[in-house]
């Protein structure tokens, strides 16, 4: 039995799936925007610094080159006047360094201004020179002091649960107890007064065991385990014959003999792997359903024979809690009745 209507339950479980993937993508994205805006930064800097490096090569070419030529003019405007203090004693050779000279040719022009009258204009700077070699690089500086940290960032959104874990065997059934003592015979009652004769036909009036349980009409609900989610109001279509007692999700039988024991169930949610349920006497598994997997809806129904002793339990069990019942009396229900 199938219904093409879907759960709103689904519909959300589905919404949330879709936020959370968007949520982890925007995530993800600005984190990958952060590191590229941080490698472009890193290199405008390395691309800042060696630019900074090779203008300073350039200044310090540029002064050497000034006083090279500052040295080289104030030799020619001196003149021979002054060729006696340019040489030394020990064979005519300049022992005099730039700084020296420079300062001699600044006395000898400013005396030679003084006496000569002349006002010579600077004349035009030269053309510049080549680029001189670039310097070795300098040890590394001294390690700044560690930034403070930043405050942490949100907790994500939780996964998905995972699936659940396949269940265990089932453990096989315990030994039978020893047979307990007879009890001692008790006292003979009182004779009952004489009834009147009747014939009775026994194959008409006699009732034989049946019961037939139903869903309490609950939707939605997760099974695992025994179910007891039944009713036995003959409104919902339930009945209790024959000396049949339901409590607590099974079914009492109060004679011994051959049963036809039957169950249904109709299950929806079809994202697990497989859904299904079995059917128990006294705790020991005789049926066992499955479905086909990731079926939205499946109704899954099992039945048969099975010889039965006075008081034996009858009742129903689900085997994946993932699926979901549709506990209504038309479409989950088990029972027996005696042959």
């Amino acid at each position: 039995m199938k219904t093409t209507s879907d759960s709103p339950r689904s519909h959300i479980h589905r919404s949330l799936c879709s936020c959370q993937s968007y949520f982890v993508f925007v995530c993800l994205t600005a984190s990958a925007l952060s590191m590229i805006s941080a490698f472009v930064s890193r290199l405008q800097l390395e691309e800042m610094k060696a630019k900074l490096s090779a203008q300073d090569a350039t200044l310090r070419t540029m002064q050497t080159h000034i006083t090279q030529l500052e040295w080289h003019c104030s030799t020619r405007g001196s003149g021979s006047s002054h060729s006696d203090d340019e040489q030394d004693t020990n064979g005519g050779k300049s022992s005099l360094k730039y700084d020296d000279v420079k300062t001699k040719n600044r006395r000898n022009t400013d005396d030679t201004s003084r006496t000569t009258g002349c006002s010579c204009s600077k004349g035009e700077p030269g053309p510049r020179g080549k680029r001189g070699r670039g310097g070795p690089q300098g040890p590394p500086g001294q390690r700044g002091e560690n930034g403070i940290s930043g405050v942490n960032g949100a907790h994500g959104a939780p996964g998905l649960p995972g699936r659940n874990g396949l269940k265990g065997e089932e453990g096989s059934a315990g030994e039978k107890g020893e047979k307990g003592q007879r009890g001692d015979k008790g006292d003979k009652g009182q004779a009952g007064r004489q009834g009147t004769h009747t014939m009775v036909n026994t194959s008409i009036t006699a009732i034989k065991p049946s019961a037939h349980i139903v869903g309490d009409e609950t939707l939605g609900v997760p099974g695992y385990g025994p179910l007891r989610l039944w009713v036995t109001s003959s409104s919902k279509g339930a009945h209790l014959n024959g000396g049949m007692q339901y409590s607590n999700g099974a079914i009492t039988v109060p004679q011994s003999g051959v049963y036809h024991i039957y169950s249904q169930l109709l299950y929806f949610e079809g994202h697990v792997d497989k859904m299904g349920h079995k059917t128990l006497v006294n705790g020991v598994t005789k049926m066992v359903s499955v479905t086909q997997p990731f079926k939205w809806r499946w109704t899954s129904h099992h039945g048969g024979l099975f010889r039965l002793s006075k008081g034996d339990r009858i009742e129903v069990q689900v085997t994946n809690s993932d699926g979901r019942l549709f506990m209504l009396p038309t479409t989950c229900f088990f029972g027996a009745y005696l042959l």
